[in-house]
């Protein structure tokens, strides 16, 4: 069942993140251009670090190979601050919702989580 559930899962949880960091990053400047480009700029740059450096054997090929702590590190960082950025827009109660997924997507892929981190 993990196998049908996580692909989805880890799919819409980073696209959530990288949205919500955008949608963050438009509440920082004040009205004008700014705000739009940041909104682009952030989630885009986020996104790139995400598929730059990757483990060598993950899904995709790794344009950055780097190893894998430091890709579980960055995974993580990147979740972090999509639910930082969640409890400053919204509350704790949405940013918490957020990190519960996250916490369910690593249960459900546990043999990668555990491959990452070298255990």
């Amino acid at each position: 069942m993990a196998g049908v559930i996580h692909p989805p899962l880890r799919f819409a949880l980073e696209f959530a993140g990288l949205v919500i960091l955008g949608a963050w990053a438009y509440s920082l400047a004040g009205p004008g251009w700014l705000r739009v480009v940041l909104a682009l700029a952030v989630p885009i740059a986020v996104g790139a670090l995400w598929g730059i450096f990757r483990v060598p054997n993950d899904p995709g090929q790794a344009v950055v190979a780097i190893p894998g702590p430091a890709r579980l590190a960055l995974e993580t960082a990147v979740f972090a601050a999509a639910a930082a950025a969640a409890a400053r827009l919204w509350g704790a109660g949405p940013s918490a919702v957020f990190a519960a997924f996250v916490v369910v997507d690593y249960l459900l892929s546990w043999s990668r989580v555990s491959r990452l981190a070298g255990w």
